[in-house]
């Protein structure tokens, strides 16, 4: 196993509409979509995980919403 270094961009932008809890945002990983071998250390523990991916060998980008009436 080779030892690479490099660097991933992660962007965050959201907005949230003043008085309310409501918000939109736009999320990426990754963004410039640079390829690499990543291991997980999920195998580590037996509980599953529910949290966002740290590190993602591929370009991920989501939107979330969260509306209040």
């Amino acid at each position: 196993q080779g030892v690479s270094r490099f660097q991933t961009v992660d962007l965050s932008l959201g907005w949230r509409r003043p008085g309310t809890a409501s918000f939109v945002s736009i999320d990426a990983r990754n963004l410039l979509d640079h390829r690499f071998a990543y291991l997980d250390d999920g195998f580590r523990t037996t509980q599953p995980r529910t949290d966002v991916v740290r590190f993602s060998p591929v370009r991920v980008i989501w939107i979330r919403a969260g509306l209040e009436f």
